[in-house]
């Protein structure tokens, strides 16, 4: 993974920052850039992470959504080449 292609929002950044978990109604996302998306999405299949979604083409490539333990939403996806 590309550390520019991690987009932090707002609320997972006070998090990491000074330890303040999102409140209940808040809503946060966050994406990863990343290679060879068929063995990632594959591996965290295998690991059994809570999957959202198959990996979906879009016009600039690739993606596949999750969600992590406390239910905010991942974003991986592969740009085209």
């Amino acid at each position: 993974m590309r550390q520019n292609g991690l987009n932090l929002l707002t609320g997972c950044l006070r998090g990491l920052l000074w330890g303040v978990r999102p409140e209940a109604n808040e809503k946060v996302e966050i994406s990863f850039e990343v290679e060879a998306i068929e063995s990632v999405y594959a591996r965290w299949q295998e690991k059994g992470v809570a999957l959202s979604t198959e990996l979906i083409d879009f016009p600039l490539g690739r993606k596949f959504m999750a969600r992590d333990p406390e239910g905010q939403t991942l974003v991986v996806y592969e740009v085209k080449k």
